[in-house]
Order: C-alpha cells, then structure tokens, then sequence
C-alpha cells in the first residue's frame, strides 16, 4: 500500500501495526529511486490511545486492518483522532464484517452526527494475480468533518 501511495505524489507516508516484524518487512521497502517508501513506522494497537499527535494526518488508508474481525468500528475513534478536519480516509473492509461487527451503524452514527461525509464505496480488485486474482473488495471512502 505504502509504494501505490508513494507512487502517486510526493507526500509523507506513515505506517501503523501492532506487529513490529510486519514494521521490520515494511522499513525495508524502497521507491524505484532507492528511497524508503515509509517516512516514519509506528508500533501500535488500534484498540488502544496511540502515540501518535491529534490532528496530524491529512489523510488515512488501511488494507487489511478490517478484513478478520479482529478489529472492530471501535477502532476509528483513534482513527478519527489523528486526522485533521477534511482528511481523507479510504478504508477496506471485508464485507462479511460490516454489517455484523457493527460497521454500518458506525458510519451511520458519525455521518448522523456531523464527524463525517457520507461514505462513498468504491469495489476494486482486491489481487492482481494468484489464486484470489479477480476478486473485488468494497472501500468506504469519506472525509472528516
């Protein structure tokens, strides 16, 4: 996610996990320039207060935070915490999950009280290539209000 983001303008790209070894994969990642695709990676837990400035974030992407269900819509109170108002966020999540983990009553929640736009989903390929090649997956697309 971070090279497609890179790729595609001359901003900061951060990373988030709880898993430092995923941290270590991703800090090895570099641009076709040699340069290093994360500006800064951060070890954190999305159910918990990150370590992380409010309001420093002009944007939010995540792939693959939102696909098991082993993190919930509680999750965006951090989220929404650490973006500035009118950030962008473009938010995968498995289908299977949003409606019964609750999903769908948060965005409507927050649409209802003026923390966001009214999410935009958008179907993209989810795999390129390999046994899940073809498949498609939703984002929810929205800003911060």
């Amino acid at each position: 996610m971070g090279a497609a983001l890179r790729s595609l303008g001359p901003w900061v790209v951060d990373g988030l996990d709880l898993s430092p070894e995923m941290l270590d994969e991703a800090r090895a990642k570099c641009t076709e320039d040699g340069e290093p695709v994360y500006d800064h990676l951060h070890v954190g837990d999305l159910t918990a207060t990150l370590d992380i400035e409010t309001g420093g974030y002009g944007a939010v992407v995540s792939c693959g935070t939102f696909t098991h269900g082993h993190v919930g819509p509680g999750a965006f109170d951090e989220l929404h915490r650490v973006a500035r108002p009118g950030a962008l966020f473009a938010i995968g999540i498995n289908p299977e999950h949003f409606t019964n983990l609750g999903f769908a009553a948060r965005f409507a929640s927050d649409v209802a009280a003026g923390r966001i736009t009214e999410p935009v989903v958008h179907r993209v390929e989810t795999y390129a290539s390999g046994e899940h090649a073809g498949q498609v997956s939703p984002v929810f697309v929205f800003r911060t209000l």
